[in-house]
């Protein structure tokens, strides 16, 4: 941000994430709207090794590869969008 005069593309991402834990869905959107689909993603992915693990199978076995390079490309084009609305926001509240 000092040298470019942007925000980085994880720009409020651990924030987000503080605000998920404590409950607040709606600052935690604020902070960083990735910050609040990508901790879906990492817990649902907790919750599928879980699974993983107790049926003795291999993580491959249980998510299809195809599902999984869609969900990549899904969460590549929210972070851009996640990204372009910091830049935003961040601009509004200097000015």
């Amino acid at each position: 941000m000092t040298v470019t005069g942007i925000p980085c593309p994880s720009c409020g991402l651990t924030t987000s994430f503080a605000y998920l834990v404590h409950g607040s869905v709606a600052r935690a959107f604020e902070a960083q709207p990735f910050g609040v689909i990508l901790y879906g993603v990492l817990c649902a992915g907790f919750g599928t090794s879980f699974v993983a693990v107790v049926r003795r199978k291999r993580l491959s076995e249980i998510l299809e590869a195809r599902w999984m390079e869609s969900l990549q490309f899904v969460l590549l084009a929210v972070l851009v969008l996640a990204w372009a609305y910091k830049i935003v926001a961040m601009g509004l509240r200097t000015h």
